[in-house]
């Protein structure tokens, strides 16, 4: 299945924390591409966890993570079938954001 997610619609705002849950039924690798890049490069990260299951009570962060700047980043894979994507914006500087 695919779907999508992203920050919202124009420029982010600043003192976020914003997580999403990606578990379609019966998957054993959920894989996460992004179309659109952009948070300030310091300051405002996206980060991926892989999930043992659904409730994500324990985490392991994927080596890819995190992610900020401006590059689009490649494919990133959780082979649990389950990841955890947060995003989290400091109180100065904001950007496009992005869409996975």
């Amino acid at each position: 299945s695919s779907g999508s997610i992203t920050d919202g619609p124009g420029s982010y705002s600043n003192l976020l924390y914003c997580y999403w849950i990606i578990a379609p039924s019966g998957a054993s690798s959920v894989t996460l591409s992004f179309s659109r890049f952009r948070t300030e490069a310091c300051c405002d990260m996206v980060r991926l966890y892989s999930c043992p299951d659904s409730s994500c009570s324990s985490t392991t962060e994927l080596p890819e993570s995190p992610l900020s700047g401006s590059s689009i980043p490649g494919a990133v894979t959780s082979y649990t079938g389950v990841m955890k994507v947060t995003f989290t914006s400091d109180g100065s500087g904001t950007g496009d954001g992005f869409v996975a």
